[in-house]
C-alpha cells in the first residue's frame, strides 16, 4: 500500500470510529428501551454478542498510548476472566463499552442518549395510552399493609420502571443543557416529576429526582466559591455513604427478622433490606453468599442494586469498579466538573434500593459513557504519544 493510500485511510478512522461507536450505541439504548416495555425480545443475547463485537472494533480503532493499551488489556483480562468463572459475559461487555467510549466526544454521545431515551419513551406510552401496545397499569400488592393499589405503568412493564425512565431524563437533560436551563425550566421539571409520581407512586425515584432538580438549580445558580467544593463532597458522601449502607444492609439482612430497628428501616425501604436473605432460598444477596469473582450459580434479581454489583460480579471485580468510580469523582473535582458529579451522586444514593443502572443492559446506564471518557485521564495515564494497536505490534512510529 502506497503513503497515499494509507495516509488517506488513517485521516478516515476518527469518522469510522464514530460511526461504529454510535450504530453500537443505538443498539444499546434501543435493547434497553424495549426491555422496559412490554415488549418481549428473545434475540438479546445475539444482540449483545453483536454489540460486543462492534465494540471491540472500535477499541481497535482507537488511539491510545503504551500506558493506556496496558490498562486495554489487562481490563480485558479481568472481563475475559470474570466470564470464564461465572459464565457471564455482562462484566465483560461493560468494560469493552466504557473502553469504546474512550475516545468519543461524550458530551455529544450523552446528548443522543438524551433524544434517543426521549423518543423511545414518548412511542412506549404513546402506544399504551392509544390502546395499541402496552398495559397502561397494573393492579396488585406493592406494599406491606396495602392489600392492593392501582399504579400506572404506560407501557413501561412497572410503575418503577417508568419513573426510573423518567429519572434518566431528568439526570441526561440537566447534565446536556445545563446552561440552557432557567428556572422556568426547573419548574416544569418539578411539576413533570410530580404528574409522573401520581401515576406511578414510586416513591424513591420521585425523591432522587426531586433531589436532582433541586441540586440542579443550586449548581445553576450557586455562589461559586461554594460550587468549588460542594458539588463534589456531595458526589464523595453519596458514593461511599450508599456503598457503607449496603454493605451493611447486605449483614442486618439476615437479622431483619428479628431487630426491631433493622425492621423498621427495611418497612421505610420497602422490604429491600429483609428480601436479600429472607426472600429467596439461595439467601442471594447476604453478604455470605458473595465470593471473590462470583460464581455461576449467583444470578439471583432483588432491588439493591450496590449489592447486586457485589453479588453478581464478585468483590475483587467490584473493589476494582469501585476504585475508578472514585478516581473519576476525584478527577471531577480536579477540572471542577459538577455536572458529572451529580450524575454521579444521585445514581449511587438510587443504587442503594434500586438495581436500574446494575442490570444486563448497557443501554441503561448511561454514566459508562462518561466514565470511558474519563478513566485514563483519573488514573494519569495521558500525556505519552498515541498509537493504534498495529503500530503498538510492530513498534512502528510512522
Amino acid at each position: 500500500m502506497s503513503i497515499k493510500a494509507y495516509d488517506l485511510i488513517k485521516n478516515k478512522i476518527p469518522m469510522i470510529r464514530e460511526v461504529v461507536f454510535y450504530i453500537l450505541l443505538t443498539i444499546e439504548l434501543c435493547v434497553a428501551l424495549v426491555e422496559k416495555s412490554d415488549l418481549h425480545n428473545p434475540y438479546e443475547s445475539y444482540i449483545f454478542r453483536a454489540t460486543f463485537v462492534l465494540s471491540l472494533i472500535v477499541i481497535m480503532l482507537s488511539d491510545f498510548n503504551i500506558k493506556e493499551w496496558i490498562f486495554v488489556v489487562l481490563f480485558n483480562v479481568l472481563g475475559l476472566c470474570c466470564y470464564k468463572i461465572t459464565g457471564r459475559n455482562d462484566l465483560w461487555r461493560y468494560i469493552v463499552f466504557a473502553l469504546a467510549a474512550t475516545r468519543i466526544d461524550f458530551k455529544r454521545a450523552l446528548k443522543y442518549s438524551f433524544w434517543i431515551n426521549l423518543v423511545g419513551c414518548c412511542i412506549i406510552a404513546f402506544l399504551s395510552i392509544s390502546g395499541i401496545y402496552g398495559k397502561s397499569y397494573l393492579y396488585a400488592q406493592y406494599r406491606e399493609g396495602v392489600e392492593g393499589e392501582i399504579r400506572y405503568t404506560f407501557g413501561f412493564g412497572h410503575p418503577n420502571g417508568m419513573h426510573a425512565m423518567f429519572l434518566v431524563l431528568i439526570l441526561l437533560g440537566i447534565y446536556v443543557y445545563n446552561e440552557k436551563c432557567n428556572w422556568i425550566h426547573f419548574v416544569l421539571m418539578a411539576v413533570a416529576n410530580y404528574v409522573v409520581y401520581y401515576f406511578s407512586d414510586s416513591r424513591t425515584s420521585f425523591l432522587i429526582t426531586g433531589m436532582a432538580i433541586v441540586l440542579g438549580v443550586i449548581y445553576r445558580y450557586g455562589k461559586e466559591t461554594f460550587m468549588k467544593w460542594v458539588p463534589y463532597v456531595i458526589a464523595l458522601a453519596s458514593f461511599i455513604g450508599s456503598l457503607a449502607i449496603s454493605i451493611w444492609s447486605s449483614i442486618a439482612t439476615y437479622y431483619s427478622w428479628s431487630n426491631q430497628t433493622i425492621d423498621k428501616i427495611d418497612n421505610a425501604l420497602n422490604g429491600r433490606i429483609k428480601d436479600l436473605y429472607w426472600g429467596r432460598n439461595t439467601h442471594g444477596g447476604y453478604i455470605l453468599t458473595w465470593s471473590l469473582f462470583s460464581t455461576k450459580e449467583s444470578h439471583e434479581y432483588f432491588d439493591m442494586g450496590w449489592v447486586r454489583l457485589f453479588y453478581w460480579c464478585g468483590i475483587i471485580p467490584t473493589i476494582i469498579i469501585l476504585v475508578l468510580f472514585l478516581l473519576v469523582i476525584i478527577y471531577t473535582w480536579k477540572i471542577k466538573d459538577k455536572w458529572t458529579a451529580i450524575m454521579i451522586a444521585m445514581i449511587s444514593i438510587y443504587t442503594i434500593i434500586e438495581a436500574h443502572f446494575i442490570s444486563d443492559y448497557i443501554g441503561r446506564n448511561f454514566l459508562m459513557i462518561t466514565v470511558g471518557a474519563y478513566w485514563c485521564l483519573a488514573l494519569g495515564l495521558n500525556g505519552a504519544k498515541e498509537k493504534y494497536f498495529w503500530k503498538v505490534l510492530t513498534r512502528n512510529d510512522s
